[in-house]
């Protein structure tokens, strides 16, 4: 990934478990210009409830020199997670 003033980024996850309609366990490294920063195990658990499912994300993060910290890294999340929000709340098909 390419952001606008920064170098290149790449992300590198391994898909550790699934277990479908349940759960999702990963483990990813992410690397700028060849230099690895941090490196996380996370898990995404889908717990039904009376309004449908709620999605629980934890993560565990080492952040290395030079790393973006875990402030930016939840900032990255929560992004996502409310970009797949407005996905999933659609009532449209897709």
């Amino acid at each position: 990934m390419q952001f606008s003033d920064f170098p290149v980024c790449t992300n590198d996850t391994y898909f550790l478990v699934i277990v479908p309609n349940h759960r999702i366990v990963i483990a990813y490294t992410m690397t700028m210009n060849n230099h690895a920063f941090s490196s996380s195990q996370a898990t995404f658990e889908l717990v039904p409830c009376e309004d449908g499912t709620t999605l629980v994300f934890t993560e565990q993060a080492a952040f290395f020199e030079k790393s973006d910290g875990p402030k930016l890294r939840e900032e990255g999340w929560r992004q996502l997670f409310d970009q797949l929000a407005r996905i999933v709340g659609r009532t449209d098909s897709l």
